[in-house]
Formats: structure tokens, sequence, C-alpha cells
């Protein structure tokens, strides 16, 4: 009986990893982000500067709901098949398990409930919000002026002497050294990837960069390599030799603890921007504030405090 349980948790298992790679779950999230992010943020800017109000006006691909609705189909078989089991979901791999169908769940809704109201309800159950007591924190930090950066921060600059393909160079090497050939470099930009400087997708095994940032400086390197190689890509790596591949790719709530590890690192390698440290409190206020207000308030908040848009 014990040998016929674990093949079945194996069985499940492996239906996870093929919803996230055969699925590409982790490619489909790529339709959350809106199909005219330069465009709006251009126009968003220019009516800013002239004292405007005026919140964006996103459009996003029609896949994403044709893609929810196929995974969806493949989400209620899973839970059919855990429910068979009786699995103790509240400890060893009855509780993996279980948390990373919520996970998919709530995923699923992300896509399915795009450009409606609803989507901050599961970004919240998907990757948390700041507490209460961290929000008051934050705003005794600003009312103390903790906020500002002092003279030497503001001085501290790095040479930018990477283009994006002496980057992707050294990378290629340093994913080489930590014997891990199969990942690739690839090239993004805002349209693909908004704001975002650096990212990982596990399921592709790739490591992406914004060209619109370069050039990248060597605290830039560093950073990423800490951050997204040394943490996020080498839990992929590691995770998918265990008994559960699901530890691949990460189980609910897992990135609280795998983010917490990144600042670690990238503070052990000194590769931490000393600005946008100081800042962290601010962006913690500017969170609440836009789960209640809008976008023209949040980015009126910041450029009130200090923030270049």
């Amino acid at each position: 009986a014990h040998f016929d349980l674990i093949k079945k948790i194996k069985k499940i298992d492996s239906t996870f990893v093929h919803l996230i790679e055969n699925r590409k779950i982790e490619s489909i999230l790529k339709y959350l982000s809106p199909k005219n992010v330069k465009s709006e943020k251009e126009k968003f800017i220019e009516l800013f500067k002239k004292g405007i109000e005026y919140n964006p006006q996103f459009t996003y691909e029609d896949l994403a709901k044709h893609y929810a609705s196929k995974i969806e189909r493949r989400s209620e078989d899973l839970m059919y098949q855990l429910r068979q089991l009786n699995l103790d979901s509240s400890k060893g791999a009855g509780y993996l398990l279980e948390k990373k169908r919520f996970n998919l769940i709530n995923t699923l809704n992300l896509l399915r409930f795009i450009g409606t109201p609803l989507i901050t309800k599961f970004s919240i159950n998907m990757y948390g919000f700041p507490s209460n007591n961290l929000i008051a924190e934050a705003q005794q930090m600003l009312v103390s002026g903790a906020h500002e950066v002092n003279s030497k921060m503001k001085s501290t600059s790095e040479k930018r002497v990477y283009s994006v393909s002496k980057f992707i160079k050294k990378a290629e090497q340093f994913l080489k050294s930590q014997k891990m050939d199969s990942w690739k470099i690839v090239v993004g930009n805002e349209n693909n990837m908004g704001s975002t400087r650096f990212k990982t997708l596990n399921s592709e095994q790739e490591l992406w960069i914004n060209e619109a940032y370069a050039p990248f400086s060597n605290k830039d390197f560093v950073k990423v390599m800490e951050h997204e190689v040394m943490v996020h890509a080498r839990r992929n790596f590691f995770g998918l030799k265990q008994f559960l591949k699901i530890l691949g790719y990460g189980t609910s709530s897992y990135l609280l603890t795998e983010e917490g590890l990144t600042h670690y690192f990238e503070e052990l390698k000194d590769a931490k921007n000393p600005i946008i440290e100081s800042k962290k409190h601010l962006y913690v206020v500017v969170e609440d504030i836009c789960r209640r207000t809008g976008f023209y308030e949040c980015v009126k908040y910041l450029v009130n405090n200090g923030i270049d848009i």
C-alpha cells in the first residue's frame, strides 16, 4: 500500500510538471503584461508633466483567457486525483501538492480576470501584501525623513561597461562554471519585460535581460548572477532532481523565502544599489496607496517623495 501511494503521488507530481512545462504556464503568464505598456507610459508621462490626471488604459492579449480554459480542465482533474489519495493536506507531500494546486488556481484566475478589479484579489492571494504593521512602520520612516538619500549615496555610480553582447558572453561563462550549460540568455525589451531588468523563466531554462537598461555595470552583473542564477535558477536546477519535481518550480508562497535569500546573497557580494535600498519603505507605502486609489495617485506620491519617472 505504501509503494502504491508513492506511485500515485509521483503520478500527480508528473501531472503538475506536465502542466508547467508542456502547457508553458510560466510563458503564458507573460499575457498578464499589457501589450501597450510603452505607448501608455509615454502618454501618461506627457500628461502628468502638464498636470493632467490620466490613468493608463491597458489592453491585453485575448490568448490569456484561451489558455486559462485549457489549463482549468487539467486542474480539475488534478483536484480529483488529490482527493482520491486522502492525503493529509496539513503536512508532507499532501501539503506541498495541495498548496501547489492552490497556486495553480490563482494563476488561472489571474489570467481569467485580466483587466478587471478581481485581478487585485488574486494577485494578493498569490504574491501576498504588506501587513498593516509593516505599512505603519514604513509610513513612520517617511515622516522621519529616512527616505532621503544622502549625498554620498547620490554620488555613488558605477561605470556601465557591458553592452548587451558583452553581458551575454560573461553570463554564459558564469552559467557554464555552475554546470548550467542548458540555460539560455534571452534579450527582452520594454514591450515584453516592462520595467523588469532581469528575470528567470524556469520552465524554459532562460535568463532574460532587458536591453532597454543597457549598458550594464559590473554591479548589475554581480546582482543578476547572485539573485537570478544562484537562487532562482539553482532552485529549479536542483529541485528537478528531487523526489517531487514540483520543487523545481517552487512550492506555493516560496517566493517569500526565496526573495529573502536573494537579498542576503546580494548583500554578501555588495551588489545592492544603496539608492534603491533607501527607498524600499517608500514602495511599501505606495503598494498600499495603489490598492486603495489608482495609478495616478501612486505616481504623484512617488514624485512628491523624490522618485523620478
